[in-house]
Order: structure tokens, then sequence, then C-alpha cells
């Protein structure tokens, strides 16, 4: 009976000892993390950690792949960092070890070959260039929770003819569309609040767009180069239709995007030109450099 028992606890013993050890390479990566307030700092639950200001911090646990999706998982949330699966109609997923998917990194899917994708409900961010030339990319679903379509997000995604944006969307950053050359409409949200400059430049199949008024932001050259009958459906006096009369482009009054579907629908009344001395041709005009 002694000597089963001192097996026993032998046993417990090693299994201790290497729980202790398969833990030390976590907590040392956290705390390398750390490194400058390693003085004061308190880890909580989670693997977060509290500056001396009270501050939770995040940190970074490892990096992994799960159905083609591959991704880094942080102490309360997953970036989605490429994708080596076969399917080309594709769903971000919401959750990966149980914790929420809110970023698609950047260049995560340059140069994809999918067709579609919906977005999950809990990203919140598409970083630069997440899409870049993805070019057979025909369809983008955001989930409702996206606030941030970042630099150069779907550039060059020559295939992309819809574009369904949400409520929550704030940000449309400088090129995100550029040179989406088979996109031919867009109904910018109401909570869009900035579009950076040549955010839709070169969208040659683009004959009309949507701009709500409460845009505070509006970047130059946003709708450059587009189909040469282009409209802007937008209110008056609103950012977008300054943008119109400094451009050239046709513009239309309308205050809300059913508005700006009956005005279509009876031969755009109140159409009126920008600075006439502007070309409408849709050429002409240098292509801005993709940089990333």
């Amino acid at each position: 009976m002694k000597r089963c028992f001192k097996i026993f606890i032998l046993i417990v013993a090693v299994c201790i000892l290497l729980s202790a050890l398969a833990g030390c390479e976590f907590w040392d990566n956290i705390v390398n993390q750390i490194k400058p307030d390693t003085e004061d700092y308190t880890l909580t639950k989670g693997y977060t950690y509290e500056d001396t200001q009270g501050t939770t911090k995040v940190s970074y646990i490892h990096s992994g792949e799960v159905d083609g999706f591959k991704y880094k998982l942080y102490s309360n949330y997953v970036e989605i960092t490429g994708y080596t699966g076969t399917e080309t109609d594709i769903e971000i997923p919401a959750y990966i070890e149980e914790t929420p998917v809110t970023e698609i990194g950047k260049n995560a899917f340059h140069g994809s070959q999918i067709t579609s994708v919906k977005i999950a409900d809990t990203v919140m961010e598409i970083n630069d260039a997440a899409f870049y030339e993805a070019d057979r990319l025909l369809e983008v679903t955001l989930g409702r929770n996206v606030a941030i379509i970042g630099k150069y997000a779907f550039f060059g995604c020559e295939s992309l003819n819809a574009v369904y944006l949400n409520d929550a969307l704030r940000v449309i950053s400088a090129y995100a569309f550029n040179s989406c050359s088979s996109l031919e409409s867009i109904v910018i949200t109401d909570g869009v609040e900035e579009i950076g400059e040549h955010a839709f430049y070169l969208c040659k199949a683009m004959y009309k767009a949507f701009v709500p008024g409460n845009i505070t932001e509006f970047g130059n050259d946003v709708f450059g180069r587009c189909h040469e009958n282009f409209k802007v459906y937008a209110p008056m006096s609103s950012p977008a239709y300054l943008y119109t009369q400094s451009s050239g482009l046709l513009y239309i009054e309308c205050n809300s995007y059913l508005e700006s579907v009956y005005n279509e629908d009876t031969n755009d009344a109140d159409v009126s030109y920008g600075d006439d001395e502007h070309d409408h041709s849709g050429e002409g005009g240098d292509e801005p450099s993709a940089e990333q």
C-alpha cells in the first residue's frame, strides 16, 4: 500500500511540474510584452494586464489556422491575417477559440481568388489593403458593426460589382475602392462621417453615388475618373454638393437614398453641373500610385 501511495505522489508531482513548464513560455511571452511596465503592472483574468493608471492592455497569445483562415489570437480579440482555403464564397467567422473576430488584418486577402465575402457582425475594422487586388471578388457584404474601412482595402478589385455597406460605418479611407472598375453604383450609408481622397477614383463603370449630408470630411477627387455620365445624389450645401461644384460633376439634389431613386426614375429633376471647365469624360488625369 505504501509503495502505491508513493507512486501516486510521484505521478502527481510530475504532472504539476509539466504543467508549470508548459505555462512558463506563455507567461514569459506576456511578461516580455510588458517589460517597460514590469515594475508596475497587475496581470488580470483573460491575460490582459493593467498599468499603474488602471489602463487595461492587451496581450498577444498565439497564431493559428482554422478552416483556411489564418489568425492571431489576442487576449480579448482575434485578427484574421490570411486565407489558405479553397472556398471562393466565404464568410468571416464571428468567433475563433471562443474569442470574437474583430479585425481583418492588413493584406490578409491580398491577391486572393475569392469571389464573395460576408463579414461577421463581430468585425469592427477592415485594415489597410485587406483585399488589395483580389481581382475575382464580385460581392462584399459588411457585418453590422464594421466602422472603418482602411486605406487601399479593396484597391484594384476589378470584378467587384456589389458592395453592401452598413449603418455603423464611419470611415471610408483614402483609395479604399480605387480602381474597382466594375462597380456601377454606391450608396454611402448615413453613419459615414469621412471619405478619404481617391476613395472611388477610377471606378470607370460607376455612374451614380448617393452621399448623405452628415459627412464632415470629404477628400480630394473621391469620384475622379468615374463614368462619363456619373452623378452625385446629395443634399444641397453638403460637402458632397460642394465637391461637385469644384470638380464639375453632375449633381442631383436629394436628401435620402429613396429620393435619389425617385429622381432617377423621373429623369433626374434639378440636375446641375459644377465648374464646366472640368472634363466630364471620365478620362484624363493621372492615376494615383498604389502605395500601401
